[in-house]
């Protein structure tokens, strides 16, 4: 019996640096690059508009992030997007209409931001961008914040359960 349990303890000290062990490292998946149309289906990841391209989003359930990047241009139609919705420093336009976003929706730093007919579930940020701002039909259920933009957004109505800030405080 105590061989039985002394053998049971050697194989256990033998196993358990392997089992406890980091496997081998798993690559981050690659966003679908988008410089076109992508419309009518499932995307299951995240998309990603690459520099200077153009990319319409329509009649699509996206399970990850969109990211604009510099340059580049997205339109957005009738789709859900379960994350966030990014468009990152010197983006050119971003118009997202009739649409669901379940995360936040950031425009930072770009050109032109259309937000119209849409839900967005978390915060809507708009900040240090230089071309016109226009929300119209909006809920959002987190916070609406405008910061240091070029020109004051314009707005009717806005459902904003969170706070408005900056320039979107009087809207």
């Amino acid at each position: 019996m105590k061989l039985a349990h002394l053998g049971r303890g050697v194989l256990t000290a033998l196993l358990l640096p392997l089992l406890s062990a980091p496997g081998p490292a798993r690559a981050q998946p690659v966003a679908l690059p988008c410089g076109g149309i992508i419309g009518g289906r499932t995307i299951n990841g995240d998309v990603e508009v690459p520099r200077g391209r153009v990319c319409t989003l329509r009649n699509l359930q996206v399970n990850g992030e969109v990211r604009v990047e510099r340059g580049a241009s997205l339109t957005v139609q009738n789709t859900r997007i379960t994350g966030d919705l990014r468009a990152g420093s010197g983006f050119a336009r971003l118009t997202v209409r009739s649409s669901v976003v379940t995360g936040d929706l950031q425009a930072q730093g770009g050109g032109a931001v259309n937000v119209e007919d849409t839900r967005i579930e978390g915060d809507l940020r708009l900040e240090r961008n230089a071309g016109p701002l226009r929300l119209s039909r909006l809920t959002i259920l987190g916070n609406l914040e405008c910061l240091n933009n070029a020109r004051a957004p314009s707005g009717t109505s806005l459902g904003v359960d969170g706070e408005q800030t900056g320039q979107c405080r009087t809207l």
